[in-house]
């Protein structure tokens, strides 16, 4: 019986095999019959795109977006590629002419890349789609987008910082957890009553320490004290703006209050946790997409998140930074890898990124999306968004952000003059800009 069974499955296989491959023969031999009669046989064109995502959850986002794209025309299609980003790489592909149709770029390093001539100008792709991007998009994306007067990239997600604060940590201390500290006076207030030692002077919690996580930049502090980083109009470096200064002045003196030795030891011996999660420190700057982590690990964690703190005689405001998708110079494709870039940062894909990722997104019409308008939490990102500043679009921006970061460790950890600092971070900035821009003058 199982014999005779398995020689009917055999015959039934061999049959379906033989169906199957008189089917194919027929295909082929009508697509070759129309070949030779004249009529033209469209094949896809294939789009590669380049992206840094190898894991969870940003790799399968990606995917299921370039899946929505292939699935919604018979054009083209997207291959996406889990990539070596390191700038040098792509660098090497577009001198060999083998660079991808489309490219994911971080939005502060456009100008820089457009300067090398490494990108593709977008201009006339999107005025053959229709398409404003000033109107479209948050300013400061477009911004970030643009060098000496054109467009090199589509704006994708963002980002903003806020101030997270645990509300149980609030309430026992006697602080009115609807009320995050707005102000810097404030915020030093509820760090003191939100820090404490123990019998061996070792912190057991921490209130706040500013340069943690997300407020570990100047430039954040910079602008909420006031402050400014480059004139535009000038050309010229002012990172030792006055409010800029003044910043970096307070940074200082929160580490010698709180002794930056105490503050790296405390951290390091917390093995690798995160405090705030463990209820050891109270307050951090963080973006938007900390509360998807906090989702996954610890949903029942008591937090609530208020706008970034900023000085008395300033005004609220954060900054943004966030991703774009580029074509390199010489891809093969650009009309249709601009189709593709256009469904990539259009409402559908931006949408499916926001909801999956928790980040934020640059089209002004996804503002009023329910994520944003209806959970307290996002409606913080959303207003913040509206004040939001970002880094210079300039040609040495790497190098910018690379120096004020020194500046800040030279103020917390050796104490050292935070004008003289700033000085020196101007003047040496100065010199690299001037020495690019001309350059690129001639």
């Amino acid at each position: 019986m199982v014999a005779g069974g398995t020689v009917h499955r055999l015959k039934d296989s061999r049959q379906n095999f033989n169906n199957r491959h008189h089917m194919m023969a027929m295909v082929a031999g009508f697509v070759l019959a129309l070949a030779l009669i004249g009529v033209p046989v469209e094949a896809k064109v294939k789009i590669t795109f380049w992206h840094p995502f190898g894991g969870p959850p940003f790799d399968a986002v990606t995917q299921e977006i370039i899946d929505r794209f292939n699935q919604s025309q018979n054009q083209i299609e997207v291959v996406g590629r889990a990539a070596d980003m390191a700038i040098e790489k792509l660098l090497v592909a577009i001198a060999a002419g083998v660079a991808p149709d489309v490219y994911y770029m971080d939005r502060y390093t456009i100008a820089e890349r457009a300067n090398a001539g490494m990108l593709t100008p977008l201009d006339d792709l999107f005025k053959a789609a229709g398409i404003n991007p000033q109107e479209e998009y948050l300013p400061f994306a477009v911004a970030e987008s643009t060098w000496r007067g054109r467009i090199y990239a589509v704006p994708h997600d963002t980002d903003a910082r806020a101030l997270y604060y645990r509300v149980d940590l609030f309430e026992q201390a006697g602080l009115d957890p609807s009320k995050p500290p707005a102000t810097i006076p404030v915020l030093e207030e509820a760090s003191r009553k939100l820090t404490q030692r123990g019998a061996d002077g070792r912190y057991t919690s921490l209130g706040f320490v500013p340069w943690a996580s997300q407020g570990g930049t100047l430039y954040g502090w910079g602008w909420a004290f006031g402050g400014e980083f480059y004139d535009p109009a000038s050309q010229k470096i002012t990172a030792n703006h006055p409010k800029v200064v003044a910043a970096l002045q307070w940074l200082q003196r929160w580490s010698n209050l709180y002794r930056i030795t105490d503050i790296d030891t405390f951290f390091n011996s917390s093995g690798g946790k995160d405090p705030f999660e463990f209820g050891k420190l109270a307050m951090k700057i963080q973006t938007d997409s900390y509360m998807a982590e906090i989702q996954n690990r610890n949903p029942q964690l008591q937090y609530s998140i208020g706008p970034h703190p900023y000085a008395e005689d300033a005004r609220m405001t954060t900054w943004s930074g966030g991703w774009s998708l580029v074509i390199p110079k010489g891809a093969p494709h650009p009309k249709e890898a601009f189709e593709f870039i256009k469904f990539f940062c259009g409402k559908e894909g931006q949408e499916i990124w926001m909801r999956r990722t928790y980040h934020l997104p640059t089209l002004r019409s996804l503002l009023d999306s329910p994520m944003l308008t209806q959970d307290p939490r996002h409606r913080v990102f959303r207003a913040l968004l509206q004040v939001s500043r970002s880094r210079p679009p300039i040609p040495v921006s790497a190098y910018y952000w690379d120096r004020l970061a020194w500046a800040l460790d030279q103020a917390i950890r050796q104490n050292r003059v935070p004008k003289a600092l700033l000085d020196q971070v101007t003047e040496e900035v100065q010199r690299e800009l001037d020495k690019v821009l001309s350059q690129t003058a001639r």
